[in-house]
């Protein structure tokens, strides 16, 4: 038995070890407009993510919002967008092969009239947490040209912020500890893969993710 695997959202010596071997409620797949969704599945191997020409966030509410310090991550690519790398992130080239984001929330929920011009996917988002709104994203990228700490507000959208965890600059197996700059509170997890941009094929499979708190 894999005891990571097995347990669920177990808060544990200032870790959230997240199952990935099976679709508990706390996983919630959303999709974006007019934009094809990722297939997601769950095995004994652990998460995987099937990226084919396709786009979409994947998210695990934690029970309690919780500040976060730092998570570790281990898994396996079968390829990488196939973006130009000296335009990583712009426009056309905005497909990294893992993003690791943290959701905050805060006390301001939009009203009916505010939610009538949000995006579908929002709303549901917005459905996990029913007396909480959005503040931000804090996404944690890996990167195929970009050096870890690398930082940006997202060109699209600044509630949205990226910071390079990891540069890989080819497909294969990959294992990181990784500290945050500074502790972030967080009501979810979202991961997402993107090959919508470059219209890319690979695969993403995760078989760790404990996701560090700082005990409080």
């Amino acid at each position: 038995m894999n005891l990571l695997n097995d347990l669920k959202n177990l808060y544990v010596f200032g870790a959230i070890l997240i199952p990935l071997n099976s679709n508990v409620p706390e996983w919630k797949a959303l999709s974006f407009s007019k934009m094809k969704t990722n297939e997601t599945s769950f095995s004994q191997e652990g998460l995987k993510i099937e990226v084919n020409q396709s786009s979409s966030p994947l998210f695990y509410k934690f029970s309690k919002p919780t500040q976060i310090v730092g998570f570790s991550v281990t898994g396996h690519l079968s390829g990488l967008p196939e973006i130009n790398r000296l335009k990583e992130g712009d426009s056309e080239n905005d497909d990294f092969s893992l993003r690791v984001g943290f959701v905050e929330t805060n006390s301001r929920r939009p009203n009916w009239i505010e939610r009538l011009w949000i995006s579908d996917w929002i709303n549901e988002l917005l459905n996990l947490f029913p007396e909480q709104g959005l503040n931000k994203v804090r996404f944690f990228t890996l990167s195929q040209i970009k050096n870890p700490g690398t930082f940006r507000v997202h060109p699209k959208n600044d509630s949205m912020e990226e910071t390079v965890f990891l540069k890989k600059e080819q497909p294969g197996s990959f294992s990181i500890d990784y500290q945050l700059p500074k502790p972030i509170p967080a009501s979810a997890l979202w991961l997402q893969p993107d090959g919508d941009d470059s219209k890319s094929t690979f695969v993403l499979t995760l078989s760790h993710l404990v996701i560090q708190t700082s005990g409080e």
